[in-house]
């Protein structure tokens, strides 16, 4: 069992890396056409779907070992007058099988 001081740290590190991730989209999937990814992370399956074209809204679920992660997410953008910021809206879910489960937002970017 991983001490919680750690799994706190490693939720910690999702959140910021999430973030940064998902600020350097190349291609958004198409939810007309069905568009998804799947893939392996570290040998584990992810799965994510573009649920929503506007506004853009991303769902997304990784089965890793001891835990799994699930969001939506919908991408947002504040513009100023010299500057913008983003942020992904919605709760990002860490649920660890011993029943523990570790929910955040996003931080912005």
């Amino acid at each position: 069992m991983i001490d919680p001081v750690e799994r706190l740290k490693r939720v910690m590190i999702l959140g910021l890396s999430q973030s940064i991730l998902f600020l350097d989209i190349n291609k958004p999937f198409n939810p007309i056409l069905g568009e998804t990814y799947q893939s392996y992370i570290g040998g584990c399956p992810f799965y994510a779907e573009q649920i929503s074209h506007h506004p853009p809204i991303t769902s997304y679920l990784y089965l890793g070992r001891g835990y799994k992660i699930q969001a939506t997410l919908e991408a947002t953008v504040n513009i100023h007058l010299n500057s913008a910021d983003g942020i992904n809206v919605g709760w990002s879910h860490v649920i660890f099988d011993d029943g523990q489960e570790v929910c955040f937002h996003t931080p912005p970017a």
